[in-house]
């Protein structure tokens, strides 16, 4: 158990220190012009939502609750810190807050029994597998068209 738990504190302090360096390589660098930041497939919101979903419906016992509800505290105090850190931009704060995020999901899933822990592994695949069906669909096949070395040529005889 300590080791998971030294094993957590270097996994954290790596992060910090990743987070420290890109922060002062950024103020090093000089500024560009930078879009602004869209919600990604794995934006910490979007991560957020994927945990709600994927722990739904499970019935947790009363040390499963009084745990899942300590990670929690933990965890939205040290998002609160970083919400409130002036030192970081917007896309720090992001990376700080998706990083949360996903300890807070694997530390919450540690937390499940085995058969929970299957349930959840069960709605993740369902959950990546609409995904990928999604941008299946969205792709258009590719077709001669305007602008196509097949449409300028014209029919081959």
């Amino acid at each position: 158990m300590k080791t998971k738990q030294n094993y957590r504190a270097v996994v954290v302090l790596l992060g910090w220190t990743l987070c420290a360096v890109a922060g002062t390589h950024a103020q090093n660098s000089p500024a560009k012009a930078s879009p602004k930041t869209k919600a990604t497939p794995h934006s910490a919101q979007n991560v957020e939502e994927n945990l709600a979903d994927d722990f739904a419906g499970l019935q947790y016992s009363d040390k499963q609750k009084a745990q899942i509800d300590q990670i929690r505290k933990e965890m939205n105090s040290r998002r609160q810190t970083v919400i409130k850190d002036q030192a970081l931009d917007v896309d720090q704060k992001e990376a700080m807050l998706l990083g949360y995020t996903r300890l807070t999901y694997g530390q919450m899933f540690e937390v499940l029994t085995p058969e929970q822990q299957r349930q959840v592994r069960k709605k993740i695949s369902d959950r990546q597998t609409a995904q990928k069906a999604l941008q299946r669909g969205k792709q258009l096949p590719r077709t001669a068209g305007a602008g196509t070395p097949a449409a300028e040529t014209g029919p081959v005889k």
